[in-house]
Protein backbone atom coordinates (compact mmCIF):
# COMPACT_ATOMS: atom_id res chain seq x y z
CA UNK A 1 0.00 0.00 0.00
CA UNK A 2 1.83 3.42 -1.22
CA UNK A 3 -0.11 5.06 1.95
CA UNK A 4 1.75 2.57 4.30
CA UNK A 5 5.09 2.23 2.81
CA UNK A 6 6.88 4.24 5.28
CA UNK A 7 10.28 3.79 3.86
CA UNK A 8 12.54 1.26 1.22
CA UNK A 9 13.86 -2.30 1.86
CA UNK A 10 16.47 -4.08 0.93
CA UNK A 11 14.14 -7.38 0.43
CA UNK A 12 12.06 -8.08 -2.42
CA UNK A 13 10.34 -10.37 0.08
CA UNK A 14 10.25 -11.22 3.15
CA UNK A 15 8.35 -14.97 3.87
CA UNK A 16 5.49 -15.29 1.31
CA UNK A 17 5.17 -11.12 1.68
CA UNK A 18 6.08 -9.54 -2.00
CA UNK A 19 7.39 -6.36 -1.35
CA UNK A 20 9.13 -5.56 -4.81
CA UNK A 21 6.87 -2.08 -4.70
CA UNK A 22 8.59 -1.16 -1.69
CA UNK A 23 12.82 -2.27 -2.29
CA UNK A 24 15.35 0.05 -3.64
CA UNK A 25 15.02 -1.95 -7.84
CA UNK A 26 12.18 -0.36 -10.55
CA UNK A 27 10.50 -3.12 -10.71
CA UNK A 28 6.97 -3.27 -9.02
CA UNK A 29 5.56 0.50 -7.91
CA UNK A 30 8.89 1.51 -7.27
CA UNK A 31 7.55 3.50 -4.62
CA UNK A 32 11.15 4.97 -3.47
CA UNK A 33 13.08 5.74 -7.04
CA UNK A 34 15.34 8.62 -5.35
CA UNK A 35 16.95 6.14 -2.45
CA UNK A 36 18.83 3.83 -4.67
CA UNK A 37 20.92 7.12 -6.21
CA UNK A 38 22.20 7.70 -2.33
CA UNK A 39 23.47 4.17 -1.88
CA UNK A 40 27.55 2.82 -2.43
CA UNK A 41 29.21 0.46 -0.89
CA UNK A 42 30.38 1.02 2.90
CA UNK A 43 33.54 0.85 3.94
CA UNK A 44 32.92 -1.32 7.11
CA UNK A 45 32.60 -4.89 7.99
CA UNK A 46 29.23 -6.26 8.24
CA UNK A 47 27.06 -6.87 11.29
CA UNK A 48 27.97 -11.04 11.58
CA UNK A 49 31.59 -10.07 11.21
CA UNK A 50 31.95 -8.07 14.01
CA UNK A 51 31.43 -10.34 17.11
CA UNK A 52 33.95 -8.46 19.20
CA UNK A 53 32.46 -5.08 19.01
CA UNK A 54 28.53 -5.66 18.64
CA UNK A 55 28.24 -8.87 20.72
CA UNK A 56 24.59 -10.76 20.34
CA UNK A 57 23.68 -7.77 18.06
CA UNK A 58 25.83 -8.98 15.42
CA UNK A 59 23.36 -12.33 15.12
CA UNK A 60 21.70 -11.14 12.46
CA UNK A 61 19.74 -13.68 10.41
CA UNK A 62 20.33 -13.06 6.41
CA UNK A 63 23.05 -10.16 7.09
CA UNK A 64 25.15 -11.06 4.24
CA UNK A 65 22.26 -12.03 1.72
CA UNK A 66 20.43 -8.59 2.38
CA UNK A 67 23.47 -7.04 1.73
CA UNK A 68 25.41 -8.94 -1.49
CA UNK A 69 22.18 -10.47 -2.48
CA UNK A 70 20.72 -13.75 -2.79
CA UNK A 71 18.10 -16.44 -0.71
CA UNK A 72 18.22 -15.98 2.96
CA UNK A 73 16.77 -17.61 5.98
CA UNK A 74 13.10 -15.37 5.60
CA UNK A 75 14.37 -12.81 2.46
CA UNK A 76 15.22 -12.00 -0.50
CA UNK A 77 17.43 -8.92 -1.45
CA UNK A 78 18.92 -8.25 -5.08
CA UNK A 79 22.17 -6.83 -3.07
CA UNK A 80 23.24 -3.27 -2.49
CA UNK A 81 25.41 -3.73 -5.96
CA UNK A 82 22.50 -3.91 -8.24
CA UNK A 83 20.58 -0.91 -6.57
CA UNK A 84 23.34 1.07 -7.01
CA UNK A 85 23.15 0.31 -10.76
CA UNK A 86 19.72 0.51 -10.98
CA UNK A 87 20.28 4.06 -9.48
CA UNK A 88 23.28 5.03 -11.79
CA UNK A 89 25.68 5.11 -9.39
CA UNK A 90 25.52 8.71 -8.76
CA UNK A 91 27.57 8.74 -4.84
CA UNK A 92 30.30 6.87 -7.05
CA UNK A 93 30.36 9.52 -10.09
CA UNK A 94 29.80 12.51 -7.75
CA UNK A 95 34.16 13.06 -6.78
CA UNK A 96 34.67 13.59 -10.77
CA UNK A 97 31.34 16.26 -11.29
CA UNK A 98 31.98 18.42 -7.76
CA UNK A 99 29.33 21.59 -7.17
CA UNK A 100 29.71 24.93 -8.49
CA UNK A 101 33.16 26.70 -7.32
CA UNK A 102 30.61 29.59 -6.45
CA UNK A 103 28.59 27.86 -3.99
CA UNK A 104 29.93 28.11 -0.15
CA UNK A 105 29.87 24.79 1.12
CA UNK A 106 28.95 23.77 5.27
CA UNK A 107 28.87 19.79 5.90
CA UNK A 108 26.72 19.23 9.53
CA UNK A 109 27.26 15.25 10.20
CA UNK A 110 25.98 13.38 13.35
CA UNK A 111 27.39 10.53 15.19
CA UNK A 112 24.45 8.96 17.00
CA UNK A 113 23.08 6.38 15.77
CA UNK A 114 19.73 6.12 18.28
CA UNK A 115 16.84 7.73 16.34
CA UNK A 116 13.45 8.65 17.42
CA UNK A 117 11.03 6.58 16.36
CA UNK A 118 7.43 7.80 14.87
CA UNK A 119 5.80 4.62 13.99
CA UNK A 120 3.38 4.62 16.69
CA UNK A 121 2.06 7.78 16.08
CA UNK A 122 2.11 7.56 12.46
CA UNK A 123 -0.29 4.63 12.87
CA UNK A 124 -2.75 6.15 15.31
CA UNK A 125 -3.17 8.58 12.82
CA UNK A 126 -3.99 6.01 10.29
CA UNK A 127 -5.65 3.41 12.37
CA UNK A 128 -6.95 5.16 15.34
CA UNK A 129 -5.56 3.83 19.32
CA UNK A 130 -7.38 0.59 19.36
CA UNK A 131 -5.88 -1.21 16.29
CA UNK A 132 -2.61 0.59 17.10
CA UNK A 133 -1.89 -0.42 20.95
CA UNK A 134 -2.79 -4.27 19.06
CA UNK A 135 0.00 -4.27 16.47
CA UNK A 136 2.65 -2.40 18.18
CA UNK A 137 2.59 -4.66 21.09
CA UNK A 138 5.16 -7.27 19.86
CA UNK A 139 7.25 -4.11 18.66
CA UNK A 140 7.25 -3.06 22.12
CA UNK A 141 8.18 -6.57 23.70
CA UNK A 142 11.04 -6.06 20.82
CA UNK A 143 12.28 -3.00 21.68
CA UNK A 144 12.70 -4.94 25.25
CA UNK A 145 14.79 -7.60 24.17
CA UNK A 146 16.58 -5.49 22.03
CA UNK A 147 17.57 -3.11 24.78
CA UNK A 148 19.13 -5.94 26.07
CA UNK A 149 20.86 -7.22 23.40
CA UNK A 150 22.71 -4.18 22.62
CA UNK A 151 22.96 -3.21 26.01
CA UNK A 152 26.42 -4.04 25.56
CA UNK A 153 26.66 -2.25 22.65
CA UNK A 154 25.10 0.77 23.77
CA UNK A 155 27.04 0.98 27.23
CA UNK A 156 30.36 1.04 24.72
CA UNK A 157 29.33 3.78 22.77
CA UNK A 158 28.70 6.15 25.97
CA UNK A 159 24.96 5.72 25.65
CA UNK A 160 23.17 6.88 29.16
CA UNK A 161 20.73 4.50 30.99
CA UNK A 162 17.86 6.87 29.51
CA UNK A 163 18.88 5.82 26.15
CA UNK A 164 18.53 2.58 27.13
CA UNK A 165 14.97 3.08 28.95
CA UNK A 166 13.81 5.06 25.16
CA UNK A 167 15.06 1.93 23.24
CA UNK A 168 13.10 -0.58 25.26
CA UNK A 169 10.03 1.29 25.25
CA UNK A 170 10.25 1.66 21.61
CA UNK A 171 10.44 5.81 21.47
CA UNK A 172 14.31 5.27 20.17
CA UNK A 173 15.45 3.03 17.55
CA UNK A 174 18.95 1.66 16.54
CA UNK A 175 20.35 2.41 13.51
CA UNK A 176 23.40 1.70 11.70
CA UNK A 177 26.66 0.66 14.01
CA UNK A 178 28.95 -1.27 11.71
CA UNK A 179 30.40 2.01 11.71
CA UNK A 180 30.29 5.94 13.07
CA UNK A 181 26.99 6.94 11.89
CA UNK A 182 24.10 9.11 12.45
CA UNK A 183 21.77 6.16 12.21
CA UNK A 184 21.13 6.64 8.15
CA UNK A 185 24.37 8.07 6.64
CA UNK A 186 28.09 7.00 8.11
CA UNK A 187 29.47 10.16 9.13
CA UNK A 188 32.54 9.59 6.85
CA UNK A 189 30.17 9.65 3.97
CA UNK A 190 28.73 12.99 5.62
CA UNK A 191 31.65 14.59 5.48
CA UNK A 192 33.34 13.22 2.65
CA UNK A 193 34.37 16.91 1.23
CA UNK A 194 36.43 15.23 -1.88
CA UNK A 195 32.97 14.25 -3.28
CA UNK A 196 31.80 17.91 -3.32
CA UNK A 197 35.03 19.95 -4.75
CA UNK A 198 36.41 18.38 -7.98
CA UNK A 199 35.22 21.89 -9.64
CA UNK A 200 36.87 24.20 -7.17
CA UNK A 201 33.61 24.59 -4.32
CA UNK A 202 35.38 25.34 -0.95
CA UNK A 203 33.99 23.83 2.51
CA UNK A 204 33.70 26.93 4.99
CA UNK A 205 32.94 24.94 8.09
CA UNK A 206 32.47 21.39 9.01
CA UNK A 207 30.51 20.06 12.12
CA UNK A 208 30.28 16.98 13.98
CA UNK A 209 27.61 16.86 16.36
CA UNK A 210 26.24 14.03 18.85
CA UNK A 211 22.89 13.29 17.34
CA UNK A 212 20.96 11.31 15.05
CA UNK A 213 20.04 11.74 11.14
CA UNK A 214 16.95 13.86 12.09
CA UNK A 215 17.95 15.24 15.25
CA UNK A 216 20.27 17.64 13.27
CA UNK A 217 17.08 19.79 11.93
CA UNK A 218 15.83 20.79 15.40
CA UNK A 219 18.39 20.42 17.98
CA UNK A 220 18.35 23.74 20.50
CA UNK A 221 18.84 24.62 24.20
CA UNK A 222 15.10 25.65 24.46
CA UNK A 223 14.44 22.48 22.52
CA UNK A 224 16.62 20.20 24.69
CA UNK A 225 15.06 22.02 28.20
CA UNK A 226 11.66 21.11 27.43
CA UNK A 227 12.15 17.78 26.53
CA UNK A 228 14.09 17.75 29.99
CA UNK A 229 11.28 19.29 31.82
CA UNK A 230 8.97 16.82 30.34
CA UNK A 231 11.23 13.67 31.68
CA UNK A 232 11.72 15.16 35.20
CA UNK A 233 7.87 15.23 34.89
CA UNK A 234 6.77 11.99 34.24
CA UNK A 235 10.05 9.57 34.73
CA UNK A 236 8.54 6.61 33.83
CA UNK A 237 6.79 7.48 30.68
CA UNK A 238 9.11 10.26 30.09
CA UNK A 239 12.36 9.68 31.42
CA UNK A 240 13.92 8.67 27.83
CA UNK A 241 13.65 12.25 27.09
CA UNK A 242 16.88 13.07 29.00
CA UNK A 243 19.43 11.89 26.80
CA UNK A 244 18.19 13.37 23.71
CA UNK A 245 17.44 16.67 25.68
CA UNK A 246 20.76 17.27 26.58
CA UNK A 247 22.50 16.09 23.28
CA UNK A 248 19.82 18.84 22.05
CA UNK A 249 20.90 21.35 24.54
CA UNK A 250 24.88 20.80 23.61
CA UNK A 251 25.14 20.41 19.95
CA UNK A 252 22.57 23.10 19.67
CA UNK A 253 22.17 22.83 15.74
CA UNK A 254 19.73 24.91 14.61
CA UNK A 255 22.13 28.20 16.44
CA UNK A 256 25.02 26.43 14.11
CA UNK A 257 23.03 26.78 11.00
CA UNK A 258 21.48 29.96 11.67
CA UNK A 259 25.18 31.41 12.14
CA UNK A 260 26.48 29.69 9.39
CA UNK A 261 23.64 31.08 7.16
CA UNK A 262 23.13 34.80 8.33
CA UNK A 263 24.06 37.51 6.47
CA UNK A 264 26.87 39.45 7.54
CA UNK A 265 26.26 42.42 9.50
CA UNK A 266 26.61 45.59 7.52
CA UNK A 267 27.75 48.35 9.47
CA UNK A 268 25.64 51.58 9.08
CA UNK A 269 28.15 54.74 8.51
CA UNK A 270 25.70 56.38 6.88
CA UNK A 271 25.40 58.86 9.79
CA UNK A 272 21.72 58.74 9.81
CA UNK A 273 20.36 58.24 13.28
CA UNK A 274 18.92 55.06 14.13
CA UNK A 275 15.98 54.22 16.63
CA UNK A 276 17.68 50.99 18.75
CA UNK A 277 15.16 51.19 21.58
CA UNK A 278 12.87 48.63 20.45
CA UNK A 279 9.81 50.91 21.08
CA UNK A 280 7.32 50.81 18.11
CA UNK A 281 6.78 54.46 16.47
CA UNK A 282 3.84 56.59 17.36
CA UNK A 283 2.16 58.94 15.58
CA UNK A 284 1.74 62.77 16.26
CA UNK A 285 -0.98 61.57 19.52
CA UNK A 286 1.78 59.41 21.59
CA UNK A 287 -0.06 56.75 20.39
CA UNK A 288 0.40 53.19 18.58
CA UNK A 289 -0.49 53.18 15.36
CA UNK A 290 -3.88 50.54 15.15
CA UNK A 291 -4.29 47.81 12.43
CA UNK A 292 -7.96 47.99 11.76
CA UNK A 293 -7.59 45.21 9.55
CA UNK A 294 -9.63 42.76 11.95
CA UNK A 295 -6.68 40.21 10.91
CA UNK A 296 -4.25 39.65 13.68
CA UNK A 297 -0.32 38.58 13.72
CA UNK A 298 1.07 35.64 15.56
CA UNK A 299 1.34 37.71 18.78
CA UNK A 300 -2.47 37.96 18.13
CA UNK A 301 -2.31 41.91 17.56
CA UNK A 302 -1.07 43.08 14.46
CA UNK A 303 -1.60 41.82 10.60
CA UNK A 304 1.18 39.86 9.80
CA UNK A 305 -0.23 36.17 9.22
CA UNK A 306 -0.65 36.06 5.51
CA UNK A 307 -0.28 38.15 2.38
CA UNK A 308 -3.57 39.10 0.35
CA UNK A 309 -2.56 36.25 -1.55
CA UNK A 310 -2.90 33.80 1.24
CA UNK A 311 0.44 33.20 1.97
CA UNK A 312 2.30 33.18 4.81
CA UNK A 313 5.21 35.70 5.22
CA UNK A 314 6.74 33.98 8.19
CA UNK A 315 7.17 30.79 7.16
CA UNK A 316 9.26 28.88 4.35
CA UNK A 317 6.65 27.13 2.40
CA UNK A 318 7.41 23.85 3.41
CA UNK A 319 6.49 21.59 6.25
CA UNK A 320 9.59 20.36 8.73
CA UNK A 321 7.55 17.93 9.96
CA UNK A 322 7.15 14.33 8.03
CA UNK A 323 4.20 12.56 8.43
CA UNK A 324 5.10 10.06 10.85
CA UNK A 325 6.38 12.60 13.45
CA UNK A 326 7.74 11.80 16.60
CA UNK A 327 5.46 12.06 19.91
CA UNK A 328 7.27 14.37 21.68
CA UNK A 329 7.94 17.11 18.68
CA UNK A 330 5.53 18.84 19.83
CA UNK A 331 8.04 19.44 22.51
CA UNK A 332 10.21 20.64 19.08
CA UNK A 333 7.69 22.42 17.76
CA UNK A 334 7.51 24.74 20.81
CA UNK A 335 11.17 25.45 21.47
CA UNK A 336 11.47 26.25 17.11
CA UNK A 337 8.57 28.76 18.01
CA UNK A 338 9.91 30.41 20.96
CA UNK A 339 12.68 30.71 19.41
CA UNK A 340 12.07 32.62 16.09
CA UNK A 341 10.23 34.74 18.69
CA UNK A 342 13.06 35.83 20.99
CA UNK A 343 14.76 36.29 17.71
CA UNK A 344 12.47 38.89 16.15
Amino acid sequence: DPDMAMAPTSWDSYGFTDLKDQDFMKDGQDLFPGHRQLLARQPYPLPGEQFSTLGAYALQLDYYTTYEGGYGFSSHSDGIDAAIREGGSLIDSLPGIGVDPTVQLYLLAGNNPLMPNGSEQYYTQSFGQVWTDLATSGTDAWGQVLAIITEDVLTSLSFSASDLQGLAANKLVLGEVTGESDGLVFTTSALNASALTARGAEVIATREANLSHLDLLYASPITGGLLQDAAAQDPLENGWMTGVGARYTAEDTIGQVEDWLADPEIPDDSGVPTDDTGVEPTDDTGTQPQDDSGKKDSDGVGNDSETDDGRDPGSCGCSSVAPAAWGWLGLVGMGLMIRRRDAR
